[in-house]
């Protein structure tokens, strides 16, 4: 379950106990964004209007899936009027997921390795 509170006008979260709260303005947690997959390598948007702090925490953060899923919740519960659309949030999501645990399972993370994982997504997503 996740621990959060709301506090001088911030949300901040709990990712483990003992922690010291990552905070997030209350005005910024709706905050939507355009995701590129691998952002770096290409200019080609592929989910338009996701969660920018769902997806972030869940990258930046390395966080599970479900604890970004449990975060979307709390977004949704407390940001109404938030223009996310937590379709392509959740096709991120997925990728982002997939990527994560198929990198992990690679043994020697080569150039050729983290490539060839990057054309499987693509294809077996359509991405382009």
């Amino acid at each position: 379950m996740i621990q959060y509170k709301i506090e001088n006008e911030y949300f901040k979260v709990y990712f483990r106990k003992n922690m010291i709260p990552y905070e997030i303005s209350l005005y910024d947690l709706g905050a939507t964004i355009d995701w590129r997959i691998f952002e770096f390598e290409s200019k080609v948007i592929l989910a338009k209007n996701v969660s920018h702090w769902t997806l972030h925490l869940m990258v930046d953060k390395n966080l599970s899936i479900e604890f970004a899923y449990e975060f979307q919740e709390v977004i949704k519960k407390l940001c109404l009027d938030n223009k996310i659309d937590w379709v392509e949030t959740e096709k991120a999501l997925i990728i982002c997921d997939e990527y994560r645990s198929l990198r992990a399972k690679v043994k020697y993370k080569s150039k050729h390795e983290i490539t060839e994982i990057k054309r499987f997504l693509k294809e077996k997503y359509n991405l382009t």
